[in-house]
C-alpha cells in the first residue's frame, strides 16, 4: 500500500484533532475530580 505524503498528512491531521480531543475531555475529567474532592472535603 503507498501512501502519498498528502494523505499522510491529512492522517496526521486527524490524528492530532483526535487526540486533542482526549486530551481535552482527561483534562476536563480530572478538573472535575478535583473540584468534587475539594467539595467532599468542604462539606464534611
Amino acid at each position: 500500500m503507498i501512501i502519498y505524503p498528502i494523505q499522510a498528512s491529512k492522517l496526521l491531521k486527524t490524528h492530532n484533532l483526535i487526540f486533542m480531543r482526549i486530551k481535552d475531555v482527561l483534562q476536563f475529567k480530572n478538573q472535575k475530580l478535583k473540584i468534587s474532592k475539594q467539595n467532599s472535603i468542604y462539606n464534611s
